[in-house]
């Protein structure tokens, strides 16, 4: 090789060296932290001790109420029917013994007469009284709707005189207690037991219950409600 070619050559082999160790990278210093462990895939992961709760199914909804209507009278009710509902009245009894008393008087008055009568008329006022007096009070009592007092009255006016009469002279008849006799004692008895049975007639037997007698006006306030409001007022009774 000629001597020019190989200085060239020389030349261009020298920085060859030097370009390597500057391409070359310096050691990396040793780090003084130790390296992190990277976690194994193949490790076991931890089984868990409660079980997930499995949730049900959902609960429906709570029915919805349905809106109650509101419903308005159009046409109010009358005055009238907030006091439709009668009040319950107190009773009062009655005594109407001045009717059996008067039916008593004229049969007593008719028998009077009978006797001073001629003998015509004598008999006709005689029955007169008898029926007065049978008849007087039982018609009271029916007249003023007690019916079955009428009928008590009735037997009771027939039978006290009877059995009074019969005691009367069972009483004075016998013993001697009389001058007149059995016909004494029968005519007491006869006449205790009229007046006894005048007197129960007309104190124990004539009364009648009755409503007492409203007022002569009664006021109530009334309230009603109407679509567009209230209405107030005044219901009254007679």
């Amino acid at each position: 090789m000629p001597p020019v070619r190989r200085l060239a050559l020389a030349m261009l082999l020298v920085p060859l060296p030097a370009l390597a160790q500057e391409a070359a990278p310096s050691p990396a210093a040793p780090s003084s932290a130790a390296p992190s462990p990277v976690p194994s895939s193949s490790a076991p992961s931890p089984v868990p001790t409660t079980l997930p709760e499995t949730p049900g199914p959902p609960l429906p909804p709570p029915p919805k109420k349905a809106p109650t209507p509101h419903v308005v009278s159009e046409a109010p009710p009358s005055y009238a029917d907030a006091y439709a509902a009668p009040r319950r009245r107190e009773k009062q009894t009655e005594w109407y013994g001045y009717i059996n008393l008067t039916c008593d008087a004229l049969a007593t008055t008719s028998l009077y007469l009978s006797q001073e009568a001629r003998s015509d008329t004598e008999e006709k006022l005689a029955y007169l009284a008898l029926f007065t007096y049978l008849a007087g009070g039982p018609i009271a009592h029916w007249s003023h709707g007690n019916v079955g007092t009428g009928f008590a009255s009735l037997g009771l006016r027939a039978g006290m005189p009877v059995v009074s009469t019969y005691l009367g002279c069972a009483a004075f008849g016998g013993g001697g207690g009389s001058e007149y006799g059995c016909l004494g004692g029968a005519i007491i008895g006869l006449g205790l037991g009229l007046i006894g049975a005048v007197t129960i007639d007309a104190a124990a037997l004539a009364y009648k219950e009755r409503e007492a007698p409203r007022m002569a006006m009664h006021l109530v306030p009334v309230a009603t409600p109407t679509k567009h409001g209230a209405t107030f007022g005044v219901a009254a009774t007679f």
